[in-house]
């Protein structure tokens, strides 16, 4: 019997230390700076072969495909000559058709000298001389391709002003300042998802509900928390929004082989910055430091 026991604490011991190298590969990965060789993977973005081709190319590039009946998603590259080296910028672009409103909706992805700088969703109307461009919901930035603010905007006559918090993020992921505006945003502050494509995801907030069918009236088969990992096997197609978010549903596979679906601005791929958990970091700064509404 006490052979017995010796034999299992090992057991249960070498796959601690095996669950714990896990984690820290994670980690370590997660900690990369945002290349334009790691950014897609993380994000699970997958491009095609020409898409590639243009982001290492030397030339200014246009590309665009349709992905489906409402996605395309576009490459725009430009190269600036400056001193003392050449600057490359490139946008990866979702572009969503509004309903029902003459506007394109996007989600850009900015790029510059091969790192992330921002991330944001743009609306751009046809009367460009009355509305032109605006910057709506969750945005970020990058400083050097590491995350160095998340904000809010909100809706054309705002100039594309700030609106709530944006909190400041020190290079270790700390808080170092939290902005508080007393503008609130009309739209609400929320995530902009028109696409997931195939590949492994963490729920990004609590309670999550795994539905029979990609509807909010559908049967629960699941609820899930936090952190918990699932696999996206298909995009549904079918766009929703459900305030704040607007995003795509996203087919799912459960560790224990059932299948059902998400609404895909509740999901977070494994570089996608942790907003729940920087939010609740940010309360916590603003208790300590009182910010005063600007």
């Amino acid at each position: 019997m006490k052979i017995f026991i010796i034999f299992i604490l090992i057991i249960f011991n070498v796959f601690c230390k095996s669950q714990n190298a896990i984690a820290q590969n994670y980690n370590e990965e997660i900690a990369q700076t945002h290349s334009v060789d790691n950014f897609f993977e993380l994000w699970n973005i997958k491009l095609n072969k020409d898409f590639k081709l243009a982001l290492r190319s030397k030339n200014e590039e246009s590309l665009f495909i349709k992905l489906n009946n409402f996605l395309s998603l576009r490459i725009t590259k430009t190269i600036f000559k400056s001193e003392p080296i050449d600057k490359t910028r490139f946008s990866i672009i979702l572009d969503f058709p509004e309903i029902n409103y003459p506007v394109r909706n996007d989600k850009l992805f900015n790029f510059r000298d091969n790192l992330i700088s921002e991330i944001y969703r743009e609306l751009t109307y046809d009367k460009v001389e009355a509305i032109g461009h605006a910057r709506v919901g969750l945005a970020f930035k990058y400083d050097q391709g590491q995350l160095s603010e998340i904000s809010c905007h909100h809706l054309p006559g705002s100039n594309g002003s700030r609106c709530e918090d944006s909190i400041l993020l020190n290079s270790d992921g700390s808080i170092r300042e939290v902005k508080e505006y007393k503008i609130k945003c009309k739209q609400g502050c929320g995530q902009f998802q028109p696409l997931r494509q195939k590949g492994y995801y963490f729920i990004s907030t609590n309670q999550v509900r795994i539905r029979e069918k990609p509807d909010t009236k559908s049967k629960i088969i699941a609820e899930l928390s936090k952190d918990v990992r699932v696999e996206v096997i298909k995009d549904a197609e079918k766009y929703e929004k459900i305030f704040p978010h607007f995003a795509a549903w996203a087919q799912v596979k459960l560790d224990d082989g059932r299948e059902g679906y998400v609404y895909g601005a509740f999901l977070r791929a494994p570089g996608e910055p942790d907003v729940v958990a920087i939010r609740e970091k940010a309360v916590e700064w603003k208790k300590v430091n009182r910010v005063k509404a600007k």
